[in-house]
């Protein structure tokens, strides 16, 4: 599959977010449910995601230099919350090599 364009990942962006003030979700998080949502695991970067978030107005940083990036004031919604969960179960599983 080609990159995902950011029309495509906005679209999947805001079906898998909603506004929750106060709230902060981490990029990492954010990235698995659109990607999921999509039924890709490739074709967008945590770059990507945050550039997107940040065009639509959604604030992006880390608390500290170095940490992780979250987005702030949104937070999964319920059904992208399962399929994260569900995600990470998954990687859980898997046999070490």
């Amino acid at each position: 599959m080609n990159a995902l364009t950011d029309e495509d990942i906005a679209r999947a962006l805001a079906e898998v977010l909603e506004p929750t003030p106060g709230n902060l979700v981490p990029i990492p998080a954010v990235h698995g449910a659109a990607l999921a949502h999509l039924g890709v695991t490739r074709g967008a970067s945590f770059r990507n995601i945050k550039d997107v978030l940040r065009a639509a107005g959604v604030r992006v940083a880390s608390a500290e230099p170095g940490a992780d990036h979250h987005a702030y004031d949104v937070a999964l919604t319920p059904d992208a919350q399962s399929a994260e969960l569900e995600r990470q179960t998954r990687r859980l599983r898997r046999p070490s090599r």
